[in-house]
């Protein structure tokens, strides 16, 4: 796993677990940190008139529904990144609680 000081560790597994959500409910084999990464999205009309719920980092999930909805192709091509040990995000705050409730109003939307 690497040397990893208690920030990095903690954000690999909340990326992992997030991951693990998205693959689980959108039916793609998704590893690790979905949020990580450059994300490409073929154009169709509906994304501009689309009301997204995201706010925050979830943008890219709300597309991929619409993409899956439609039986449109999907293919992810994995990255390698690391997390810095110098960032100022906080782990355990109010903000991180609405993010988790936007992910989770987003991945259960009909």
């Amino acid at each position: 796993m690497g040397s990893y000081n208690y920030y990095q560790l903690v954000r690999k597994i909340l990326g992992t677990i997030i991951g693990k959500f998205i693959e689980i409910r959108h039916k793609l084999k998704v590893h690790g940190d979905t949020q990580s990464g450059l994300k490409g999205f073929k154009y169709i009309p509906e994304l501009k008139s689309k009301k997204f719920i995201s706010r925050y980092y979830f943008l890219d999930v709300e597309i991929l529904k619409i993409f899956r909805s439609k039986n449109l192709q999907i293919k992810l091509i994995p990255v390698k990144y690391s997390i810095s040990k110098d960032s100022n995000i906080k782990i355990f705050s109010f903000k991180n609680i609405k993010i988790f409730f936007e992910l989770i109003k987003i991945l259960f939307k009909n």
